[in-house]
């Protein structure tokens, strides 16, 4: 969607396979490499934007934090990244809503299946130390707003905006029920500068 807005994009990805699924689409200004963005040398071009979707969400916070360091390094001076990242505080509102319906259903807390919890484990103390929730079993980690802001903000690089990028709760349940509304579940969206 945002490639034909450019003279010419870099699309990078650690997957083979999602690249090669990525150049179906034919855009003649796109060029596709595979690059792993954690690695201190990884050869990527000085951009004067760069767009980064749900990349840094392993569950290795160094690897996490080498990713939006080398994203934020390939820009040029006065160059502007966007980035997308799951919000730590949305996974806490999720499960204290999800709360919520179930008792609006007449079930107490302590009834609630345990499965409803699987985000928080194996490893709940990674969700305290790491902000690691679980989905669909993979460990991913999520993002608080002051972390982001704190870490994103360096001398080098200065964050212009963060705001929320809201998705419906069909996301977070099967079937949600209608009196269930915003705010809705989000990812953080961050605007970065490079400044120097």
């Amino acid at each position: 969607m945002l490639s034909p807005l450019f003279y010419k994009v870099l699309a990078v990805d650690i997957s083979q396979k999602c690249l090669n699924i990525a150049s179906v689409a034919g855009y003649k200004n796109v060029e596709f490499d595979r690059v792993d963005l954690a690695a201190p040398k990884n050869n990527i071009p000085p951009a004067d934007f760069a767009f980064c979707c749900n990349v840094a969400i392993g569950d290795d916070n160094k690897r996490n934090f080498s990713i939006l360091k080398n994203v934020l390094k390939s820009l040029k001076k006065g160059g502007t990244a966007v980035i997308v990242i799951p919000s730590l505080e949305s996974a806490s509102f999720s499960s204290w809503q999800m709360i919520r319906v179930y008792e609006s259903e007449g079930v107490k807390p302590t009834k609630i299946p345990k499965a409803e919890f699987d985000h928080l484990t194996p490893a709940h103390h990674n969700l305290i130390q790491k902000g690691i929730f679980y989905i669909d079993g993979h460990p991913t980690k999520h993002y608080l707003f002051a972390e982001l802001y704190s870490f994103l903000n360096d001398g080098k690089f200065a964050v212009q905006n963060i705001d929320r990028l809201e998705y419906s709760w069909a996301t977070e349940f099967t079937s949600p029920p209608k009196w269930l509304r915003d705010p809705y579940p989000w990812d953080w969206v961050v605007e970065v500068k490079r400044v120097k």
